[in-house]
């Protein structure tokens, strides 16, 4: 894989999955059987955050400006996969809390 790739699909990686670290923040219960969409605010954010994630890569003036390359949508896809994989983590960790606490 080409080195800017991989540096922006790190950039995408670590960036989304703060955004989606944010929900299981949100709750110290698990956010499986929560209707995570009730928080405006917070959606609101993501959608920014992710907006702005979209133009940071994909406008070349800017992207140049952090050293970025516009993601084919595989990579793309293999990032924002990654980053989703906070939420399944946290979800184990708050089930290995529950149980130990117990």
């Amino acid at each position: 894989i080409n080195p800017i790739y991989a540096s922006t699909m790190a950039f995408v990686t670590i960036s989304t999955s703060q955004l989606f670290h944010a929900y299981n923040c949100s709750n110290k219960r698990s956010i499986i059987n929560k209707n995570i969409f009730k928080n405006k605010f917070l959606n609101y954010s993501f959608i920014i955050g992710v907006a702005l994630e979209f133009i940071v890569i994909y406008s070349n003036p800017i992207n140049e400006l952090f050293k970025l390359k516009s993601l084919p949508v595989l990579y793309m896809f293999i990032a924002i996969f990654n980053a989703s994989l906070i939420i399944v983590i946290s979800e184990i960790k708050k089930k290995l809390v529950k149980k130990n606490s117990k």
